[in-house]
């Protein structure tokens, strides 16, 4: 699972360039998180589409960026099997009903049985086949300087 790099803030073209790059590296699946809140990086809709169709090993996104509208997005303009994972338990919902995935069932877990049956069932019904793995990339690939002064 990549991240955008934490403080720089690149611009879009410097994201595919580094996302391409880390994907490069490694010959596992490679996963995006959008989490604009822990790396003041959000990775626009149409960067994500443009990687999900440019790089073969790049299967998915974990969307913790808060933007159902932007989620439905890459949503239709990614291949049919990049999957979407909700990064946050409150968005799972909506993030389900514009055709992601479940990402953590744990909150499901501790609800009553009903309510468990009901979460795994609808889980079990948006799920997709694919490998899910993680990779790990340095920042070094970064193809932009880590100077906030470079961007406007």
């Amino acid at each position: 699972m990549l991240t955008t790099p934490c403080y720089n803030k690149p611009p879009q073209d410097c994201l595919v360039r580094h996302f391409a790059e880390c994907a490069a590296a490694t010959t596992l699946p490679v996963i995006l998180y959008q989490v604009p809140s822990r790396t003041a990086t959000r990775l626009e809709p149409a960067t994500t589409v443009r990687l999900a169709h440019q790089v073969d090993n790049i299967v998915g996104l974990k969307d913790a960026g808060g933007n159902i509208n932007e989620t439905s997005q890459v949503r239709l303009g990614a291949p049919e099997d990049f999957v979407i994972y909700s990064g946050n338990d409150g968005e799972t919902l909506p993030i389900l009903a514009v055709g992601g995935m479940a990402s953590s069932v744990w909150p499901a877990m501790s609800l009553a049985p009903p309510s468990r049956e009901w979460w795994r069932r609808l889980s079990r019904a948006t799920m997709r086949t694919h490998s899910e793995s993680t990779s790990v990339c340095s920042l070094s690939s970064m193809c932009c300087s880590r100077s906030p002064a470079r961007y406007p």
